[in-house]
């Protein structure tokens, strides 16, 4: 389901489709929303296992990217966080049609074959302990070290959002999207025309080393650092994020109309 965040400021835009993270909702971009000056229309997608009632499940991370590319306009692009941003990585490498670019905040491409059983032992898990409760789940998830950077005020401005899902549909989400049932997407993203944008705050230890990773991997990538920002810019420093996407996404506008200028020579 795609919910409208905002009209467009200016007719002649692709339209900015957000994607969120894991427990979260189209009300987690609010923080960034105000001070994002992009001027195409604003939206956001439910991810499959979220909401009430949940978004449905189709079975795997592939199958799951498939239908929310479906969902999305023909042209436009996608800003993703977390979970977000491997979906959005996943249209990318994936979809039948390609959404314009992306930028993905907090994410990675795939993990290496031997980190990736681990992973999927530790989303089995989770999933477990969502099956005793939603609100002492949210409570673990909240005490991860991940988001050791939030403050008090940050991590307690997201929980009634979180509070807001379905035990069981949240347990399956995390065993069909998590990163150990993601499969590797740097082939398919290797093939991806459009720009690709790689955001991790500054003090995210594991998400910058993914970030450095996939540039690697991927040389046409480009990654940006977002100061004084752990996993979470968009609580954590959401003007200096939306600074940062602003000017990203009018590099990429840019390099949209000098392909399309050359196209017509």
């Amino acid at each position: 389901m795609i919910t409208t965040l905002r009209a467009a400021l200016a007719p002649g835009h692709p339209p900015l489709v957000m994607l969120h993270g894991m427990l979260g909702s189209p009300s987690s971009f609010a923080p960034v929303l105000d001070t994002l000056s992009y001027p195409g229309a604003i939206a956001a997608v439910t991810l499959p296992g979220h909401g009430t009632p949940a978004a449905k499940l189709h079975g795997s991370f592939s199958a799951n990217v498939h239908a929310v590319a479906a969902s999305l306009p023909r042209e436009c692009y996608l800003l993703g966080y977390s979970l977000g941003g491997r979906m959005a990585l996943g249209i990318a490498a994936l979809a039948a049609h390609a959404p314009l670019g992306v930028i993905a905040i907090g994410a990675h491409p795939g993990l290496a074959p031997e980190e990736r059983e681990a992973r999927r032992s530790w989303e089995r898990e989770q999933s477990t302990q969502l099956s005793r409760g939603l609100d002492g789940f949210v409570r673990h998830w909240e005490a991860l070290p991940l988001f050791r950077t939030q403050s008090p005020a940050a991590r307690d401005a997201q929980r009634q959002a979180r509070l807001e899902h379905e035990p069981a549909a949240l347990g399956r989400a995390f065993e069909e999207l998590g990163s150990g049932a993601m499969p590797s997407l740097v082939d398919g993203l290797a093939h991806f025309s459009g720009p690709i944008c790689m955001m991790a705050g500054a003090l995210d230890d594991a998400y910058v080393a993914h970030a450095k990773r996939a540039a690697r991997l991927l040389p046409r990538l480009s990654t940006v650092l977002v100061p004084a920002a752990g996993h979470n810019p968009i609580i954590e420093t959401p003007v200096a994020l939306a600074r940062l996407c602003d000017e990203r996404l009018r590099t990429f506008t840019n390099q949209r109309e000098e392909t399309h200028e050359l196209a017509q020579l």
